[in-house]
């Protein structure tokens, strides 16, 4: 056995000391399961654990260990559903300071343009020729396109940004406030409105060479033919790019690297994300259309001033549901990120940026 070693089952040989400490809670290499899976085990990067040792992590926990490892979509639904319960104040504050005024407008606007719809209203005594005249229509139109412009260019934008942030927050265990997510958010809306604008010029640039040919060379049979093509690529290019704007507002990246990461995050999970979203759209429409049935039986009992039930229930609707989706397509993001680029959860903490780095323009 050469100089200076003792044959097997003489203990350990002369001159080689004691073996490395591998510090309290964790064995050496090669026995037992490495640091962060488990009682005992903190994740890698987050010092001692606290008192009662780290708790095992679940499915989408939200505290100091959150699950880094791929979900099934039950999973990403589930997980979705507890983050949303376990801070449902600080998402539903966020979204109902834009949605709620908005709501309520828009209840009392549609109320003042059924009232002087003819028929709809017996006193106003319109004829149709009057309704349709050139100030009746374009008065309410230009109102409609003015309503819907604010919707899609600043609450949208809005929305999407601070939902995102404190979704992300929550999962990763950070402290966050009302005041300093709409700081962040706000600064990202422009980048955010544009990479959404990329998305659609792309979705309905694709459309257009489909149906303008069959435009220009007069065949209805063509066009129509056109038409139904169309709808591949719009739908296709929705689900490449659904994750840019969660892109935008996790890692501040510019609109067209944005549409690039959500088209390699995406890769290879598309039909896994659009039953995602699918599956998360028809609970948000179910939890409406119970909002919208008990806001239709309320504004009938409650006669001419039925706009208000109509405008709080739907409120109430839009501010529930508003959420939820937005947090199944962050879960997502996270989910497709562990499963292409294996981050722990440290490297990701520090991958994504720090709310004082978001607040920069």
């Amino acid at each position: 056995y050469g100089p200076g070693y003792a044959p097997p089952g003489h203990g350990r040989p002369p001159g080689y000391g004691p073996p490395p400490s591998y510090g309290p809670g964790y064995a050496p290499p090669g026995h037992g399961r490495p640091p962060g899976y488990g009682p005992g085990y903190p994740p890698a990067g987050y010092g001692p654990p606290p008192p009662g040792g780290w708790a095992p992590p679940v499915a989408g926990g939200f505290g100091r260990a959150p699950y880094l490892a791929p979900m099934g979509v039950g999973q990403i639904i589930d997980a979705a559903i507890k983050l949303y319960r376990s801070n449902w104040k600080t998402l539903v504050t966020l979204v109902a300071w834009p949605l709620v005024p908005f709501a309520l407008i828009q209840a009392l606007s549609l109320r003042s343009f059924r009232a002087n719809l003819p028929g709809f209203n017996p006193a106003t005594r319109l004829s149709a020729g009057q309704a349709l005249s050139a100030d009746f229509p374009a008065h309410y139109l230009i109102a409609f396109a003015a309503f819907l412009a604010f919707y899609y260019l600043v609450i949208t934008p809005l929305l999407i940004a601070t939902v995102s942030r404190a979704s992300a927050d929550i999962y990763l265990g950070r402290p966050l406030t009302v005041g300093q997510v709409y700081r962040a958010a706000i600064r990202k809306i422009p980048r955010i409105l544009w990479t959404v604008t990329l998305i659609l010029l792309i979705q309905f640039g694709v459309a257009a060479i489909l149906i303008v040919p069959a435009v220009v060379l007069h065949q209805p049979l063509l066009g129509a033919l056109g038409v139904l093509l169309a709808i591949v690529p719009l739908v296709f290019f929705w689900f490449r790019f659904i994750l840019a704007p969660t892109a935008v507002m996790l890692e501040g990246t510019k609109a067209t690297a944005s549409l690039r990461r959500s088209w390699r995050l995406t890769s290879g999970s598309y039909w896994r994300t659009v039953g995602l979203w699918l599956l998360a759209w028809m609970i948000s429409e179910a939890i409406s259309a119970v909002f919208s049935i008990v806001g239709a039986v309320a504004s009938f009992f409650a006669g001419s001033f039925g706009w208000i039930p109509s405008g709080l229930f739907s409120a109430a609707a839009l501010v529930l549901v508003t959420p939820f989706s937005t947090i199944v397509l962050v879960l997502l993001y996270f989910d497709l990120r562990i499963r292409k680029e294996g981050f722990d959860l440290a490297i990701l903490a520090q991958q994504l940026q720090t709310p004082a780095q978001l607040a920069q323009p």
